[in-house]
């Protein structure tokens, strides 16, 4: 019997689940983190991750507001 491991997602690669997974929906920051806590059992710097997948040719948009004096973020993908 020959066993063959599964290839482990990257963060990048959870990241881009939950983004496709919104349907091109605007996910915020929060819950992104919240997912990864959730589903995988750790948090991730999603900036980084974003950037990641855009040099992988993915159109991953994020955009930023002022909401009670608080900077909140939200991601998602496009392509």
């Amino acid at each position: 019997i020959v066993m063959i491991a599964a290839p482990r997602m990257t963060d990048s690669d959870k990241l881009l689940k939950i983004l496709r997974d919104a349907d091109g929906a605007w996910v915020e920051h929060g819950t992104i983190l919240r997912r990864f806590q959730l589903f995988y059992g750790h948090g991730a710097t999603i900036h980084s991750r974003a950037a990641t997948l855009r040099k992988r040719g993915y159109q991953v948009e994020n955009r930023t507001e002022r909401v009670d004096g608080r900077v909140r973020s939200w991601y998602r993908v496009t392509s």
